[in-house]
């Protein structure tokens, strides 16, 4: 038996970035996982891009992202001095190509409703995106986003995990099980360890479902490439590279990440030759020198996705509208990597100091009339 004053159900860089901020508040935090396949975290591009994500979103899923992205460079130097590793923290911007007539007009009215946010871009001519990037193909141009960079993923991770150790939080891997009853946590089961906390953090991305079923939670494949240049092979691009079809994330040594789609296939796990044919051909019709690189790795992950696609954050509501002690911080779908540091802040400031949470990502939003 262990007694915590936290208890966060979950493994990944959500659920390791909310044990970081509420750990450097003075609080004790127990981290229970199940190891789990093909996570969105190891699968993740970790592009930190408002401005690329910006179109048809709810106003509050612009103002998050836009806010963890300011906080990034504080986070990412205070993790990388604790734990003495490198994040993977890369500011060289996103370049986003338009490849013909209907990929501009797609820009265009991504511009159109980014200009409600006063999200900064500037358009870029042929001669200018060659400028930037020389090794992209012929195009009619694009936006350049300055200030929208990346972090590798499992790097931040590395360093989360290392950093939280030296902060002194447990991590108890195994089998995982909430104990409830009235929707009230009574007690967390980790293979033969049983967690009794005041909190309880639901956030074991795609698979949050399991431990609790009414969540309007389900799974969206992605699959990805990883290519890495041939012996003498040149840095191919230094800038994230996005077309309406793929994205490239330059990452060291010269490779490159591809991805990535998004397939509602529940858990299959299958990895696919339409899709390996489909993030090839994407990329090659904008970078043409990945035809001689090798593919070192194919893989795909899991992104959990709520109903409205807008992430789950703040306390679990009772059938008499009140609050247990069961607390969620996961559904963010394709913002992860890139809201981990504000999500984590968010549900810290509502529950340790009674801020609101804003509706869009309350649970709440889902209790019809």
């Amino acid at each position: 038996m262990k007694q915590t004053d936290i208890c966060i159900l979950g493994g990944g860089i959500t659920a390791l970035s909310t044990a970081w901020t509420l750990s450097k508040e003075g609080k004790q935090v127990t981290i229970c996982y199940t190891p789990r396949p093909h996570n969105a975290t190891q699968a993740a591009g970790g592009m930190l891009s408002p401005s690329c994500e910006a179109d048809g979103c709810d106003p509050a899923l612009i103002e998050l992202p836009v806010q963890s992205c300011a906080t990034y460079p504080d986070w990412v130097s205070e993790l990388e001095r604790v734990s003495g590793i490198q994040c993977g923290y890369r500011t060289e911007g996103t370049l986003l190509v338009a490849l013909h007539h209907d990929h501009n007009q797609e820009l265009e009215h991504l511009v159109a409703f980014q200009q409600q946010f006063a999200l900064s871009h500037q358009w870029c001519t042929r001669k200018q995106l060659k400028g930037l990037e020389p090794n992209l193909t012929r195009h009619i141009g694009g936006l350049h986003f300055a200030n929208d960079y990346q972090i590798d993923p499992r790097q931040l991770y590395r360093a989360l995990r290392t950093g939280l150790h030296k902060l002194g939080v447990t991590m108890l891997e195994g089998e995982c099980r909430l104990e409830m009853a009235n929707d009230q946590v009574e007690y967390l089961i980790c293979e033969h360890n049983k967690i009794f906390a005041h909190t309880y953090i639901l956030s074991d991305g795609a698979w949050s479902m399991e431990h609790l079923p009414t969540l309007p939670l389900r799974p969206v494949k992605g699959q990805y490439l990883l290519l890495a240049p041939k012996e003498g092979q040149e840095t191919l691009v230094n800038h994230v590279i996005r077309t309406p079809d793929v994205y490239i994330i330059p990452r060291e040594k010269g490779q490159l990440y591809i991805g990535a789609t998004m397939e509602e296939e529940s858990f299959d796990n299958r990895e696919t030759v339409g899709a390996t044919l489909d993030l090839l051909y994407h990329a090659f019709q904008v970078l043409p020198g990945v035809y001689e690189m090798v593919v070192v790795e194919h893989g795909k992950g899991f992104r959990p996705a709520l109903r409205d696609n807008q992430p789950l954050i703040g306390p679990h509501y009772r059938s008499d509208g009140t609050s247990s002690n069961l607390w969620f911080n996961l559904g963010h779908y394709r913002h992860g990597i890139m809201l981990a540091p504000q999500a984590a802040t968010l549900l810290k400031d509502a529950l340790l100091y009674q801020h609101p949470i804003p509706m869009a990502f309350d649970q709440r939003r889902f209790v019809t009339s």
